[in-house]
């Protein structure tokens, strides 16, 4: 059976425990947010759960809504068929931007994240500015960022190392790995950054290849993709935020592509050196 250690649960959560949990409450994951439902995993599954009118009541803005990867405490009603959330633990890191409009506010885009995988195409997504505004994004939650430069097959190898060395050149020393979900170039290099128990997000653009890569990871085609268009882009085809839990053991969080990234409160860069 499932461990709570298994979906990320350890000792830093373990310590806020008493303060967030009461009597008669459990600790779960939340594992997907669409609109004002959520999913909640736990040592059997996945149930849906709902907010509690008490925690709806406290709430000051949307970030102080549950997001996923977000640990729980919840309280199980019919059985164990239906979870109500009465408190939030606290967040180790997070992702997040600036919510669309003119009020200054924060969407939650993940919560307790490992590494964050920051996606690019290779064939047309490539953009040093946007790279660098999602490394900045990374940096604000204290999330470690890797660079994927996806769909190599669509350059060649020259180009490939001149995309490379812009991103040295810009001053940005994070960590790249190059790869091909059509050839599998790169592909290993990647896999073996993955952890059992630790939460990875994948961060870019609609149509870079994010859900293939996940596909791939999983060997099972769960999440739906697009042929790609005239251009060699994929297609949007993800419409939520939601953890997947890999069978070795790791677990990812799968975004909607992002058309425009908006950062409140953090450097205008990532540290250069």
């Amino acid at each position: 059976m499932t461990k709570l250690s298994d979906l990320g649960f350890d000792p830093w959560f373990e310590t806020h425990a008493d303060a967030i949990r009461s009597e008669g409450q459990s600790v779960a994951r939340v594992s997907a947010v669409d609109r004002n439902s959520c999913m909640i995993r736990n040592e059997q599954g996945e149930i849906p759960a709902e907010l509690s009118g008490k925690f709806l009541f406290n709430v000051e803005s949307p970030a102080d809504l549950p997001c996923v990867g977000d640990w729980v405490a919840v309280q199980y009603h019919n059985d164990g068929a239906l979870a109500i959330i009465h408190g939030l633990f606290p967040r180790r890191t997070f992702l997040r931007r600036k919510r669309a409009g003119t009020e200054v506010d924060y969407q939650m885009i993940g919560a307790n994240i490992d590494i964050a995988f920051v996606v690019q195409s290779c064939h047309f997504d490539f953009n040093l500015a946007r790279l660098n505004r999602y490394l900045v994004m990374a940096a604000d939650g204290h999330v470690e960022p890797i660079v994927v430069l996806a769909k190599t097959d669509l350059i060649s190898q020259d180009e490939l190392q001149e995309m490379l060395a812009a991103i040295r050149e810009a001053g940005i020393p994070t960590r790249v790995i190059a790869l091909s979900n059509m050839t599998g170039s790169g592909f290993e290099e990647f896999r073996q950054v993955l952890r059992p128990g630790r939460t990875y997000c994948l961060l870019g653009s609609s149509g870079v290849g994010k859900s293939t890569l996940i596909n791939r990871l999983s060997g099972r085609g769960d999440l739906a993709t697009k042929a790609v268009s005239g251009t060699g882009e994929g297609t949007h085809t993800t419409t939520r935020r939601q953890l997947i839990v890999l069978d070795e053991g790791s677990m990812f969080i799968d975004t909607p592509g992002m058309r425009e990234l908006g950062l409140l409160g953090a450097s205008e860069g990532v540290n250069k050196g």
